[in-house]
């Protein structure tokens, strides 16, 4: 018997929802310390959430609970930091949601259902993506329920399917840079003229701005190029001239989910498979250059506000 549900026998079925809501704007998140307890004291119901939030899923009395069936659920076991490997996570769906009093106050109950073929996986993989999620680091180390804007399909769904997402060459740093600009162009004289126009208009917006030749906290390049693309807000990569290292480095950013801008000089420098991606042709002269800078600062401006 479940705590919340009296009279009702519970189990967690072996087979559950599939994965085939690839993508989401918002979801569950629920921190608990045991998962066998399903039940929330009331005072911790969205008790981070923001006031539109609180209006479209109910309270602790009355819990909107069609609304909150109907979005993806991170379940999480409370995790004071990212050095504690032995606590788990877990992607699913509430299949039911009912509040109740008991002697402690107001709770809500939940049945949580993992997505079928998904399993548990480490805490640090939330943690890796807490900004993106909009998870605070205080509400891991607290038991809370709230609702979330973010694709938690996106960032999890490869940890909770058991998909490598951890590179063997190189380590990506776990800071991010909200300004940062990295631009990935070919090392040669010929690009030069292209990178000190895109840093100059980059930093005069108030941005910062670097490539991997300009940074020397690591000794090998691939070290460098892996900690700014993971570190950036946004990518800028000139695919002019196919330099394999640009190619490389521009698949590494889009598997990483990156804002992106992809450069070139002539349509035939991009691989059929990117030409669906919108891209940005410019001449490799100073005029073509200088028309190119105020097209790429817009792009700029309004991926930096999203």
């Amino acid at each position: 018997m479940k705590p919340g549900f009296p009279g009702v026998p519970w189990r967690r079925p072996a087979m559950g929802r599939g994965v085939t809501e690839a993508r989401c704007e918002m979801f569950n998140l629920i921190v608990q310390n045991s998962w066998d307890y399903e039940q929330m004291a009331g005072d911790r119901f969205l008790k981070y959430a923001d006031g539109s939030l609180g209006a479209r899923y109910g309270t602790s009395a009355e819990p909107n609970v069609q609304a909150l069936m109907g979005l993806p659920t991170l379940l999480v076991q409370e995790s004071p930091d990212d050095r504690v490997a032995d606590r788990s996570a877990s992607l699913g769906w509430l299949s039911d949601v009912a509040s109740g009093r008991a002697r402690y106050g107001p709770y809500v109950a939940y049945h949580f259902n993992p997505y079928t073929g998904t399993a548990d996986f480490s805490t640090q993989a939330v943690w890796r993506y807490l900004a993106q999620l909009g998870i605070s680091s205080s509400q891991m180390d607290t038991i809370n329920w709230d609702i979330k804007r973010g694709d938690v399909m996106k960032y999890l769904l490869p940890a909770a399917t058991g998909v490598n997402e951890r590179p063997t060459m190189f380590q990506f740093s776990r800071r991010r840079r909200r300004r940062l600009v990295t631009v990935m162009t070919p090392f040669d004289a010929d690009h030069t003229p292209v990178w000190l126009a895109i840093e100059d208009m980059v930093k005069g917006n108030g941005w910062e701005c670097e490539r991997a030749d300009s940074l020397f906290t690591d000794d090998r390049v691939m070290d460098r190029v892996a900690r700014l693309v993971s570190e950036a807000e946004v990518v800028i990569c000139d695919l002019s001239g196919r330099n394999a290292n640009v190619f490389y480095e521009t698949g590494l950013a889009h598997a990483i989910g990156k804002k992106t801008i992809i450069l070139s000089e002539r349509l035939d420098d991009v691989p059929s498979d990117m030409r669906g991606i919108l891209f940005e042709r410019y001449l490799p002269n100073r005029s073509g250059i200088e028309d190119l800078m105020p097209k790429l600062r817009e792009r700029l401006e309004v991926l930096m506000e999203h």
